[in-house]
């Protein structure tokens, strides 16, 4: 079974720019992927099973309180929140003592998607 996360995560690296709010549930998968792929010993786990999904909910819900103790509200985020969680959540669950690989990739991604919520979005209606 493919993996929703991975799928949403894709889908959001495809567009040109997103919201906030997509960056940040983006972010989040990035961190979900990851864990499981360091949990699994370097292996990228492609299904949901009870124990991936369990790790989901840990990762998930420590986001949430990073949001709450850098001052951020995860329902209402800003770019400079998801900047601070980002940096807080990797030092907590020391990303950059993984293997590079995996790090590179997830840095990557979360990159691009700060990047893409960093983009401008005009109103359409007025340009005209």
């Amino acid at each position: 079974m493919d993996d929703l996360k991975q799928k949403s995560l894709n889908a959001r690296l495809r567009k040109t720019n997103l919201t906030v709010f997509e960056a940040r549930d983006g972010l989040v998968e990035s961190f979900c992927l990851t864990n499981r792929t360091v949990i699994d010993g370097g292996k990228t786990v492609v299904r949901h099973d009870p124990k991936a999904c369990e790790l989901d909910r840990m990762t998930e819900a420590l986001a949430k309180a990073t949001f709450r103790e850098t001052g951020g509200d995860y329902h209402l985020p800003t770019l400079e929140n998801l900047y601070k969680v980002k940096d807080i959540l990797e030092a907590k669950l020391k990303f950059n003592a993984r293997p590079q690989e995996i790090y590179r990739r997830h840095q990557t991604a979360c990159q691009q998607l700060l990047e893409k919520a960093s983009i401008p979005v005009f109103d359409h209606a007025e340009k005209k």
